[in-house]
C-alpha cells in the first residue's frame, strides 16, 4: 500500500459524502465529522499499527454528550485480525472512489454509511494473494512482495503486465592505513556498504539482508548488466577513496610571517578492499496507455521507464 494515495483516496470519499475531514496527529491518518458522526482513519497494511488502531477507542463531544468514534481501517492486508474497525480493502476503495467521482460530476452527495465493524474470523478466511507461478532460473533478488493484479492496481493502467529483474551491484568496501603530514596523522580506517545500478551505475537503495537465492516467475525478463564487474569495481572505488579524501592545512610561523602549506591526502589503493555481488531488483511493467512500473519488493513506483533499464527511487 502507498499509505499517502490511500490517504488521498479516503479523504476524497469522505469530503463526497459530506465529512469535513482533517489531518491526523500521527498516530492517525485522518478524523471526518458529518453531523453528530465521527470516524478516525487509519490507512495501513502493518499488523503492529493495526493491532494498536483496533484495540483503543477514540470520542469525541455533542454538547455535553460523550459518544464513541467510529474506526475505518483501510488496509490491503488480508491476514490482519481486527474485531473492532470497519475494514476497507481493495474492492471498497474501487467502488466508493468510483461513487464519489460521479457524484462530483453530477453535484449531488455521496450516500456513504459507514458500516458496522467487520468480524475478525472474515479476515481470517480471506484468500491470499496469488503467488506467481516460478519456472525461470534461480537468481539473487529481493522477494516478490507485490502480486500481478495489485502491481496493476497501484499503477492504474490495464494491459500487458511483466515482471523485470533489474540487475546491481551490491558493494561492502573497507579501508584501512593512515598517512602523516607535518605534525598531523590522518587515518583512513573506515567501512561502507550500498549498491549502485548495472544499467546506469547511479547509486540505488537496495536492503539486501532481505536478498533470497530462488526461482523467477515464468515468463520474467532478466536484464543484463551494461557495466560489468571491473568498471563497477572502479567506480565504487574511486567514490569510496574521494569519500575519504581529506584537505589538510597546515599554519606555520617563521619570523612575523604566517603562511599556510594546503595538501589533498588521499588513501592508497593498495589499502582498500571491496566485495561485489550481483543482485536483482523485480520490477512490474505495466504497458497500458502509458508505460508504468512498480517495484515488485516495495510497491513504490518507479520513474519514468528507460530503454535500457529504470531507475529505482
Amino acid at each position: 500500500m502507498i499509505r499517502r494515495r490511500s490517504r488521498e483516496a479516503v479523504w476524497k470519499i469522505l469530503e463526497a459524502a459530506s465529512f469535513d475531514v482533517e489531518e491526523g496527529d500521527g498516530q492517525i491518518d485522518l478524523q471526518a465529522y458529518r453531523d453528530d458522526e465521527c470516524v478516525i482513519v487509519l490507512c495501513s497494511d502493518e499488523e503492529d499499527e493495526i493491532a494498536a488502531f483496533d484495540g483503543t477507542r477514540y470520542h469525541y463531544r455533542v454538547g455535553d454528550e460523550r459518544k464513541d468514534c467510529k474506526k475505518l481501517l483501510v488496509t490491503f492486508n488480508t491476514r490482519a485480525a481486527t474485531s473492532g474497525v470497519i475494514r476497507w480493502g481493495e474492492d471498497e476503495i474501487a467502488e466508493f472512489a468510483g461513487m464519489a467521482t460521479i457524484a462530483e460530476i453530477l453535484g449531488v452527495e455521496l450516500a456513504l454509511d459507514i458500516a458496522a465493524p467487520v468480524p475478525a474470523s472474515r479476515v481470517v478466511e480471506a484468500e491470499p494473494e496469488p503467488v506467481p507461478e516460478v519456472s525461470g532460473p534461480d537468481l539473487p533478488h529481493l522477494p516478490i512482495k507485490i502480486s500481478r493484479e495489485r502491481a496493476e492496481l497501484i499503477s492504474g493502467q490495464h494491459g500487458k503486465a511483466t515482471c523485470r529483474f533489474i540487475p546491481h551491484w551490491h558493494y561492502r568496501c573497507s579501508s584501512e592505513g593512515e598517512k602523516v603530514f607535518r605534525d598531523r596523522t590522518i587515518s583512513f580506517a573506515a567501512e561502507e556498504a550500498g549498491a549502485i545500478s548495472a544499467i546506469n551505475g547511479l547509486p540505488s537503495e537496495v536492503p539486501f539482508d532481505t536478498v533470497v537465492v530462488v526461482g523467477i516467475p515464468a515468463g520474467s525478463e532478466v536484464l543484463t548488466p551494461t557495466i560489468q564487474r571491473k568498471e563497477a569495481e572502479e567506480r565504487i572505488i574511486e567514490a569510496f577513496a574521494e569519500s575519504l579524501t581529506k584537505n589538510v592545512r597546515i599554519k606555520q610561523v617563521s619570523g612575523d610571517t604566517i603562511f599556510y602549506e594546503d595538501k589533498v591526502i588521499r588513501p592508497d589503493r593498495g589499502n582498500i578492499s571491496i566485495d561485489l555481488q550481483l543482485i536483482y531488483v523485480p520490477v512490474w511493467q505495466i504497458r497500458g496507455k502509458k508505460i508504468v512500473e512498480i517495484n515488485a519488493h516495495t510497491g513504490d513506483i518507479l520513474c519514468e521507464p528507460m530503454d535500457e533499464g529504470v531507475e529505482i527511487i
